[in-house]
Protein backbone atom coordinates (compact mmCIF):
# COMPACT_ATOMS: atom_id res chain seq x y z
CA UNK A 1 0.00 0.00 0.00
CA UNK A 2 1.06 3.63 -0.56
CA UNK A 3 2.16 6.10 2.14
CA UNK A 4 0.17 9.10 3.18
CA UNK A 5 2.82 11.15 3.41
CA UNK A 6 6.57 10.78 2.96
CA UNK A 7 6.91 11.17 6.80
CA UNK A 8 4.56 8.50 6.74
CA UNK A 9 7.02 6.40 4.16
CA UNK A 10 10.29 7.56 6.37
CA UNK A 11 8.72 5.74 9.83
CA UNK A 12 8.10 2.50 7.98
CA UNK A 13 11.79 1.99 6.83
CA UNK A 14 15.09 3.71 6.18
CA UNK A 15 14.68 5.29 2.79
CA UNK A 16 16.72 8.00 0.82
CA UNK A 17 15.77 11.29 -1.22
CA UNK A 18 13.62 10.47 -4.01
CA UNK A 19 10.63 9.98 -5.83
CA UNK A 20 7.96 8.07 -3.81
CA UNK A 21 4.11 7.24 -4.74
CA UNK A 22 1.49 8.78 -1.74
CA UNK A 23 -2.26 8.65 -1.82
CA UNK A 24 -4.33 10.27 0.70
CA UNK A 25 -6.65 7.87 1.43
CA UNK A 26 -4.39 5.25 1.03
CA UNK A 27 -5.78 3.54 -1.79
CA UNK A 28 -3.15 2.55 -4.38
CA UNK A 29 -5.97 3.92 -6.95
CA UNK A 30 -5.43 7.08 -6.49
CA UNK A 31 -1.80 6.94 -5.71
CA UNK A 32 0.24 9.80 -6.98
CA UNK A 33 3.96 10.38 -7.19
CA UNK A 34 6.27 13.01 -4.96
CA UNK A 35 9.43 13.96 -4.15
CA UNK A 36 10.57 12.85 -0.36
CA UNK A 37 13.06 15.10 1.25
CA UNK A 38 13.67 11.81 3.88
CA UNK A 39 17.28 13.15 5.07
CA UNK A 40 15.68 15.98 6.85
CA UNK A 41 12.98 14.01 8.12
CA UNK A 42 10.14 12.75 5.81
CA UNK A 43 9.26 16.21 4.05
CA UNK A 44 6.75 16.04 0.79
CA UNK A 45 7.49 18.19 -2.02
CA UNK A 46 3.84 20.06 -2.82
CA UNK A 47 4.89 23.01 -5.11
CA UNK A 48 8.35 24.07 -6.96
CA UNK A 49 8.95 27.04 -9.03
CA UNK A 50 11.42 27.90 -11.37
CA UNK A 51 13.08 31.05 -11.90
CA UNK A 52 13.10 32.55 -15.59
CA UNK A 53 9.68 30.48 -16.21
CA UNK A 54 6.85 32.38 -16.95
CA UNK A 55 3.79 32.48 -14.77
CA UNK A 56 2.37 34.20 -11.26
CA UNK A 57 3.58 32.19 -8.57
CA UNK A 58 0.44 32.88 -6.42
CA UNK A 59 -2.13 31.98 -9.31
CA UNK A 60 -0.58 28.69 -10.02
CA UNK A 61 -0.79 28.15 -6.19
CA UNK A 62 -4.48 29.44 -5.86
CA UNK A 63 -5.49 27.21 -8.82
CA UNK A 64 -7.84 24.37 -8.31
CA UNK A 65 -5.73 22.39 -10.96
CA UNK A 66 -2.35 20.79 -10.37
CA UNK A 67 0.50 21.29 -12.30
CA UNK A 68 2.84 18.62 -13.74
CA UNK A 69 2.01 16.57 -11.13
CA UNK A 70 1.95 13.19 -13.02
CA UNK A 71 5.38 14.24 -14.48
CA UNK A 72 8.47 12.62 -12.80
CA UNK A 73 11.26 15.01 -14.32
CA UNK A 74 9.72 17.57 -12.04
CA UNK A 75 10.07 15.64 -9.17
CA UNK A 76 13.81 17.37 -7.92
CA UNK A 77 15.47 20.02 -6.43
CA UNK A 78 16.69 21.08 -9.41
CA UNK A 79 15.61 23.62 -12.48
CA UNK A 80 16.24 20.50 -15.24
CA UNK A 81 12.29 20.63 -16.18
CA UNK A 82 12.03 24.36 -17.63
CA UNK A 83 8.53 24.38 -15.45
CA UNK A 84 6.27 25.05 -12.41
CA UNK A 85 5.10 21.96 -10.23
CA UNK A 86 1.53 22.07 -7.63
CA UNK A 87 0.56 18.83 -6.34
CA UNK A 88 -2.87 17.79 -5.77
CA UNK A 89 -2.06 18.22 -1.77
CA UNK A 90 -2.03 21.86 -1.60
CA UNK A 91 -5.64 22.37 -2.52
CA UNK A 92 -6.27 19.42 -0.14
CA UNK A 93 -4.33 20.43 2.57
CA UNK A 94 -7.26 19.93 5.41
CA UNK A 95 -7.10 16.44 3.93
CA UNK A 96 -3.43 15.70 4.37
CA UNK A 97 -3.37 17.29 7.70
CA UNK A 98 0.24 19.01 7.83
CA UNK A 99 1.70 20.19 10.92
CA UNK A 100 4.52 22.08 9.70
CA UNK A 101 5.70 23.69 6.05
CA UNK A 102 8.99 24.05 4.91
CA UNK A 103 10.00 26.36 2.24
CA UNK A 104 13.61 26.10 0.83
CA UNK A 105 15.18 28.07 -2.23
CA UNK A 106 17.62 25.83 -4.16
CA UNK A 107 20.48 26.96 -6.26
CA UNK A 108 22.27 23.98 -8.21
CA UNK A 109 21.04 21.59 -5.61
CA UNK A 110 22.08 23.24 -2.50
CA UNK A 111 19.69 24.98 -0.15
CA UNK A 112 20.31 29.02 -0.03
CA UNK A 113 17.52 29.90 2.22
CA UNK A 114 14.93 27.82 4.51
CA UNK A 115 12.04 28.77 7.12
CA UNK A 116 9.90 26.08 8.72
CA UNK A 117 6.59 27.23 9.61
CA UNK A 118 3.75 25.71 12.22
CA UNK A 119 0.53 24.48 9.95
CA UNK A 120 -0.98 23.64 12.65
CA UNK A 121 -5.07 24.90 12.20
CA UNK A 122 -4.34 26.59 9.08
CA UNK A 123 -5.37 26.59 5.20
CA UNK A 124 -3.31 26.65 2.18
CA UNK A 125 -3.49 30.38 2.32
CA UNK A 126 -3.17 31.56 6.28
CA UNK A 127 -0.15 29.44 6.77
CA UNK A 128 2.31 32.24 5.91
CA UNK A 129 2.49 34.33 8.73
CA UNK A 130 4.93 36.09 11.10
CA UNK A 131 2.60 34.28 13.30
CA UNK A 132 3.31 30.61 12.29
CA UNK A 133 7.06 31.42 11.04
CA UNK A 134 9.10 28.95 13.42
CA UNK A 135 12.98 29.11 11.70
CA UNK A 136 14.50 31.55 9.30
CA UNK A 137 17.70 33.03 8.53
CA UNK A 138 17.02 36.49 9.46
CA UNK A 139 17.28 37.97 12.84
CA UNK A 140 14.97 41.09 13.08
CA UNK A 141 12.38 39.53 11.25
CA UNK A 142 10.14 39.68 14.76
CA UNK A 143 11.37 42.72 15.55
CA UNK A 144 10.65 45.33 12.56
CA UNK A 145 7.11 45.83 11.49
CA UNK A 146 6.04 43.99 8.29
CA UNK A 147 4.24 45.63 5.15
CA UNK A 148 3.21 42.43 3.81
CA UNK A 149 4.01 38.75 5.21
CA UNK A 150 1.55 36.84 2.70
CA UNK A 151 1.53 34.18 0.26
CA UNK A 152 -0.34 36.97 -2.37
CA UNK A 153 1.62 39.91 -1.77
CA UNK A 154 2.12 43.13 -3.80
CA UNK A 155 -0.22 43.09 -7.27
CA UNK A 156 -0.67 45.68 -8.75
CA UNK A 157 -3.32 45.34 -11.54
CA UNK A 158 -1.89 43.24 -14.65
CA UNK A 159 1.57 43.66 -13.77
CA UNK A 160 2.83 40.05 -12.05
CA UNK A 161 2.75 39.89 -7.82
CA UNK A 162 5.61 39.48 -5.41
CA UNK A 163 4.67 36.67 -3.92
CA UNK A 164 5.02 34.55 -0.53
CA UNK A 165 6.32 38.05 0.37
CA UNK A 166 8.08 39.33 3.12
CA UNK A 167 8.67 42.67 2.98
CA UNK A 168 9.53 45.29 5.74
CA UNK A 169 8.80 48.63 3.77
CA UNK A 170 8.29 50.04 0.27
CA UNK A 171 10.41 53.26 -0.51
CA UNK A 172 9.11 54.02 -3.93
CA UNK A 173 11.98 51.85 -5.31
CA UNK A 174 15.21 53.01 -3.92
CA UNK A 175 13.60 52.80 -0.24
CA UNK A 176 11.99 48.90 -0.57
CA UNK A 177 13.64 47.02 2.34
CA UNK A 178 12.44 43.22 3.30
CA UNK A 179 13.62 39.60 2.99
CA UNK A 180 11.76 37.65 0.27
CA UNK A 181 10.10 37.59 -2.73
CA UNK A 182 9.09 35.48 -5.09
CA UNK A 183 8.13 36.90 -8.55
CA UNK A 184 8.57 40.46 -10.01
CA UNK A 185 6.07 42.99 -11.30
CA UNK A 186 6.50 43.65 -14.77
CA UNK A 187 8.30 47.04 -15.65
CA UNK A 188 8.58 47.23 -11.98
CA UNK A 189 11.82 48.42 -10.04
CA UNK A 190 15.28 48.59 -11.05
CA UNK A 191 16.23 45.82 -8.65
CA UNK A 192 13.29 43.72 -10.10
CA UNK A 193 14.47 44.22 -13.78
CA UNK A 194 18.02 42.90 -13.06
CA UNK A 195 16.68 39.45 -11.88
CA UNK A 196 13.31 39.32 -14.56
CA UNK A 197 10.34 38.38 -14.37
CA UNK A 198 10.12 35.19 -12.33
CA UNK A 199 12.91 35.20 -9.81
CA UNK A 200 13.16 34.12 -6.17
CA UNK A 201 15.48 36.92 -4.45
CA UNK A 202 16.24 36.80 -0.61
CA UNK A 203 18.61 38.53 1.99
CA UNK A 204 21.50 37.43 2.06
CA UNK A 205 22.35 38.87 5.61
CA UNK A 206 21.03 38.14 8.90
CA UNK A 207 18.50 41.20 8.24
CA UNK A 208 16.40 42.47 6.04
CA UNK A 209 18.41 44.08 3.19
CA UNK A 210 17.83 47.31 0.35
CA UNK A 211 16.64 45.23 -2.36
CA UNK A 212 18.76 47.73 -4.31
CA UNK A 213 21.92 47.11 -2.67
CA UNK A 214 22.62 44.03 -5.18
CA UNK A 215 25.39 42.45 -3.03
CA UNK A 216 23.36 42.25 -0.35
CA UNK A 217 20.00 40.14 -2.20
CA UNK A 218 20.51 36.31 -3.22
CA UNK A 219 18.60 34.88 -6.40
CA UNK A 220 17.84 31.25 -6.39
CA UNK A 221 17.14 29.30 -9.28
CA UNK A 222 14.13 26.88 -7.13
CA UNK A 223 11.55 27.63 -5.04
CA UNK A 224 9.91 24.86 -3.19
CA UNK A 225 7.28 24.47 -0.73
CA UNK A 226 7.10 21.41 1.61
CA UNK A 227 4.84 19.45 4.09
CA UNK A 228 5.48 17.30 6.73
Amino acid sequence: MPGKSCRDISARKCVGDGIYWISLNSTASTAFPVFCDMKNGGWTLIFKGIAGVPGIVSDIWQSPSTFNENSLKALNIENCFKNHYKNRIVQEWSTFSPTQARIVLYSRGKEDVVLTFSTQNTNNMNWFTEANLQTSPWQDIHEKVNNYFSVVGYCPADRGCRDFYINHQHGGCPGDIGWLTIGNIYQGCDWEKKHGMTSFLYSKKTSNVNWNVYADVGASEVFAVYLR
